[in-house]
């Protein structure tokens, strides 16, 4: 199971930073309205960190 999380995890931000660049804004920056998306992603990134270490 915690590969699958960090797979989703992974494919998660993959879609984000994409949908970044798409729109013409630095990556790792959301766009206007997004804020919840990003707070998603970084707790994505805290369960990635987690797992790892």
């Amino acid at each position: 199971m915690k590969i699958g999380k960090i797979l989703c995890a992974m494919f998660m931000m993959l879609m984000s930073v994409l949908a970044g660049a798409a729109s013409g804004h630095q990556p790792g920056l959301p766009p206007p309205g997004l804020e919840f998306h990003r707070g998603k992603r970084d707790a994505n990134a805290n369960n990635i960190d987690r797992m790892v270490s």
